[in-house]
C-alpha cells in the first residue's frame, strides 16, 4: 500500500511529468502481481473445481488485457493513428493477448462461450471488430485525430467490459455455490466416517484426516477469493479518490457512470482571482527549493480555507489561483457572499502570514472578483482538466491584474449580486466602497470598488485612493 500511495503522490504532485503510458504500465503491473496471487491458489486446488477456477483465472486476465486495449485503442483514434512502432506493438500484443485468453477460457469451458454469446450483442461485437480493423491497418493517410471517434472506442470497449464483468460475476458465484457445496459434502462425509468409526478403526482416522485437510483447502480457495475481492474493492476506492482530485466531485460520477461529460451553461457564477504582488523580485532572490516551499505553504493556507466555503478550486499556475462559485455545482444567488466571505478571510489570514526564507516579509495578494455567466466542461482525454470560459472569466482576471496589493477589487456586477444577499443571514452584510472609472483592457471603461472587512476601514480605503 505504502508502495501505491508513493506512486499516486508523484502523479498528484506538478514537479513530476508522468504520462499516461507510465500509469497504465505501472497499475498493470500491480494488477498483474495479484492476478498471480490468485493464479497460486488455483495451482494449489484439485477436483473438478480446478477447471472453474482456471476459466475464471483466464477470464479474469482476459478483462485485464481488454481495459488495457480501451485506453490503447482511445489514444490511437484520438491522436489520428500510431505514430511509433513501439505503441502499435504494445496495442496489437494486448489485443491479441486478451482474444487468446478468451478463447482458452472457452475451451476449459463450453458453457462460458454460450454464456458470452448471450451477453454480448452482435451489433457491439461487430462494432468492435470494426474498430480494431481499423487499429490494425494503422494507416495514417486515411486517419485523422477524433475525440468523437476515441469516445465512442471507450464506450463501446467499456460495454464489452461490463459484458466481461457479468460473466465472471456469474462464474465466480458458481464457484461459491460449487464451494458450498463441497464444503457441505464435506460435513456429510465427516458424519458418515464417524458412523462407521467403531468397525474401521484403522482406515477411519485416515479417511477423516484426508477429508479435513480438503475441507480446508477448500475454504482456503474461498477466504482467498474473499480477500481478493476486498482488496479490489479498495484499489477501486483509491483510484475513485485520485480521480475527485483531478475533477469535481460530480463531474467525475458523471465520467464513471457514461463514460463522457457535456458542458454545461451557468446564468451566473462569481469568478476569483489572485496572485503574489511583487512574487518575481521574491523569486529572483530565492533559491528554486524556496520558491516551491514558500508557494506549498501560501497553497496549504489557501486551500484550508477554501474548504469551509462553498467554492470549487479550479487551477493554480505558478503563483496565480482561481476560484469559482456557483459551479459546477449550483447555488442559487449565494455565490458572491460565498466568494466575497472567502475574500475577506484569505486577506485576514494573509496579513500574518509570513514568508517561510524570508520572516521579516508577509504574503501580498492581489485579489480580483467578477460575478456573470460562463460554460464548464472537462476538456482534454489523456490529461482531462475541468475548465471555464466566457468573458465573465476574463474580466475576474482584469479585476486582479488592475487591483493592488493587499485588497480586494471587485466589478459593479459583483457588487450588485452582494447588494441582492439577505442581511438578516450571519456574516450578510459587507462593505464596499467606490475605486472609480478604469479603462480595462478589452472592455473599455468600468466601474470598480473595494471589498472592505467593516465600515471603519471606508474612510481609510478612500483616503488611500485620493492619496
Amino acid at each position: 500500500m505504502a508502495y501505491l500511495d508513493a506512486f499516486r503522490d508523484t502523479v498528484v504532485s506538478s514537479n513530476n511529468n508522468v504520462t499516461i503510458s507510465d500509469v497504465m504500465r505501472f497499475y498493470s503491473g500491480e494488477i498483474e502481481t495479484i492476478i498471480g496471487w490468485h493464479l497460486q491458489g488455483i495451482q494449489q486446488s484439485s477436483g473438478e473445481l480446478w477447471t472453474k477456477l482456471v476459466t475464471y483465472q483466464l477470464l479474469l486476465m482476459a478483462k485485464e488485457q481488454t481495459g488495457k486495449e480501451r485506453a490503447l485503442g482511445s489514444t490511437f483514434f484520438s491522436r489520428g493513428g500510431y505514430g511509433l512502432i513501439e505503441d502499435y506493438l504494445w496495442y496489437m500484443n494486448v489485443s491479441i493477448m486478451g482474444r487468446s485468453l478468451l478463447e482458452t477460457s472457452f475451451q476449459y469451458s463450453p458453457s462460458l462461450r454460450d454464456a458470452y454469446s448471450g451477453t454480448v450483442t452482435g451489433g457491439l461485437a461487430a462494432e468492435i471488430a470494426k474498430m480494431r480493423d481499423e487499429i490494425y491497418l494503422n494507416n495514417h493517410e486515411m486517419l485523422s485525430p477524433s475525440l468523437s471517434k476515441g469516445d465512442m472506442w471507450f464506450n463501446n470497449m467499456t460495454s464489452y467490459i461490463n459484458d466481461l464483468m457479468t460473466l465472471q460475476t456469474e462464474l465466480a458465484d458458481f464457484i461459491i455455490e460449487q464451494l458450498d457445496s463441497d464444503m457441505r459434502g464435506g460435513i456429510y462425509s465427516v458424519v458418515a466416517c464417524a458412523f462407521f468409526l467403531s468397525t474401521v478403526l484403522i482406515t477411519g482416522p485416515l479417511i477423516i484426516r484426508g477429508i479435513i485437510h480438503q475441507t480446508q483447502q477448500i475454504q482456503r480457495v474461498g477466504d482467498s477469493l474473499h480477500r481478493k475481492t476486498l482488496e479490489l474493492r479498495e484499489e477501486k476506492k483509491r483510484s475513485d479518490s485520485l480521480l475527485y482530485q483531478m475533477l469535481p466531485k460530480v463531474v467525475a460520477e458523471q465520467l464513471k457512470l457514461t463514460g463522457q461529460t457535456t458542458a454545461e451553461t451557468y446564468d451566473e457564477v462569481t469568478v476569483f482571482f489572485s496572485d503574489v504582488a511583487n512574487f518575481t523580485a521574491m523569486s529572483a532572490i530565492s533559491t528554486p527549493i524556496q520558491v516551491i516551499v514558500m508557494l506549498n505553504t501560501l497553497y496549504q493556507c489557501l486551500d484550508a480555507l477554501i474548504d469551509r466555503y462553498d467554492v470549487y478550486k479550479v487551477e493554480t499556475i505558478g503563483d496565480a489561483y482561481m476560484v469559482v462559485s456557483g459551479a459546477p455545482r449550483r447555488n442559487g444567488s449565494r455565490h458572491a457572499p460565498e466568494m466575497a466571505r472567502l475574500s475577506l478571510a484569505i486577506r485576514r489570514e494573509i496579513a500574518t502570514f509570513h514568508i517561510p526564507h524570508l520572516p521579516d516579509h508577509t504574503f501580498e495578494l492581489r485579489i480580483g472578483i467578477h460575478t456573470g455567466p460562463c460554460a464548464a466542461g472537462v476538456a482534454g482525454s489523456t490529461r482531462p482538466r475541468y475548465c471555464l470560459f466566457g468573458d465573465t472569466i476574463n474580466t475576474a482576471s482584469r479585476m486582479e491584474s488592475t487591483g493592488q496589493p493587499g485588497r480586494i477589487h471587485i466589478s459593479q456586477a459583483t457588487r450588485g449580486a452582494l447588494l441582492q444577499c439577505d442581511d438578516s443571514e450571519e456574516d450578510g452584510k459587507f462593505y464596499v466602497t467606490l475605486r472609480g472609472t478604469l479603462d480595462i483592457k478589452g472592455k473599455g471603461e468600468m466601474t470598480t470598488y473595494w471589498l472592505l472587512d467593516s465600515p471603519e476601514t471606508v474612510h481609510q480605503a478612500e483616503s488611500s485612493e485620493i492619496s
